[in-house]
């Protein structure tokens, strides 16, 4: 019998490489994300933006809201105006405080000079009314303002306080 050549055998008919999955939409996808990611931290900047700019005059229209005049006394009453939180809330709750301190000094600018003018033999009788003036008023502003507004209150009280009292001791002495 005649030998048959040996069959070697097929290792590879060459490479096979299956197809890759197609990932182009879960690319897209992701490339959307990104975009909408970006969109939305430029649209806080914005927003953060906005809210600072108008918070100022936020404050003061909420102050001027705030701030009425008693029909029977003829005095400023001061109400309320609550503290906020989140964007533009710094700028807003500061320009609020400054708001209050402004009415609180105008008004106790005429009040004081008013007072000064009854108690202008009287130290004692205007200290006391003095004292009640401020804390009536301290009563009504919001935490943030009252400390600040103590203290200008206290210095005007005392200033003027001490301008009474000389004058007093001027008119005692003659």
């Amino acid at each position: 019998m005649a030998k048959r050549p040996r069959q070697q055998r097929i290792l590879s008919y060459g490479e096979f490489r299956p197809t890759g999955v197609d990932d182009s939409i879960s690319r897209r996808m992701q490339a959307l994300a990104g975009l909408g990611e970006t969109v939305a931290g430029v649209a806080e900047q914005f927003g953060r933006a906005k809210a600072e700019r108008e918070a100022p005059e936020q404050a003061q229209q909420a102050v001027e809201e705030a701030v009425t005049v008693d029909p029977e006394t003829g005095e400023k009453v001061f109400g309320a105006v609550p503290t906020r939180r989140g964007w533009g809330s710094e700028a807003f709750n500061r320009t609020a405080v400054n708001a209050y301190l402004s009415e609180v000094s105008m008004d106790a600018d005429a009040k004081f000079i008013e007072l000064q003018e009854t108690f202008k033999d009287d130290p004692a009788g205007f200290s006391s009314s003095a004292e009640a003036y401020r804390d009536a008023t301290i009563k009504g502003l919001p935490a943030d303002a009252q400390i600040k507004a103590n203290e200008v209150l206290t210095n005007r009280i005392l200033s003027t306080e001490q301008k009474i009292n000389t004058e007093f001791l001027r008119q005692a002495n003659n």
